[in-house]
């Protein structure tokens, strides 16, 4: 019995833990977004993921030439996130290399095209959530 109840409460505070960090960043994400609205941009999406420390990763964006666009993200653990945009032939062209767990990093593209966005989490492990707007 004590055994079935301490896996109970073991299994609940997990649980706890896991709702408590994934709300968390839900409510950045929603203050992110909020923000952008309020600046005038126009909601585009979001993306997130989990990387541990030293990781990153990849994805890409077709983007409209003569748009602002910015890419806002924020995290739950990772305590340094730094995005990085290239074009398609994986020039730098933006890049966001402070030392925060927010990064925010803008581009307006002179051409129509495919783009990439780098996260990488250089300090701590956790989940990211990156609001992209335009205007």
């Amino acid at each position: 019995m004590k055994k079935k109840l301490l896996m109970l409460l073991l299994m609940s505070t997990t649980l706890t833990t896991t709702l408590y960090a994934y709300s968390s960043l839900s409510s950045k994400t929603f203050q992110s977004a909020y923000i952008l609205e309020n600046q005038g941009y126009t909601i585009r999406g979001s993306k997130d993921g989990c990387l541990d420390q030293g990781e990153y990763t990849y994805r890409s964006i077709y983007l409209y030439s003569g748009i602002d666009y910015v890419f806002l993200g924020v995290a739950d653990s990772i305590r340094d996130m730094d995005t990085t945009i290239y074009d398609e032939n994986w020039n730098r062209i933006s890049i966001d290399e402070d030392k925060s767990a927010t990064s925010v990093v803008t581009v307006t593209p002179s051409w129509d095209g495919t783009f990439y966005i780098k996260v990488k989490a250089y300090r701590g492990s956790g989940c990211y959530s990156q609001v992209i707007g335009w205007k």
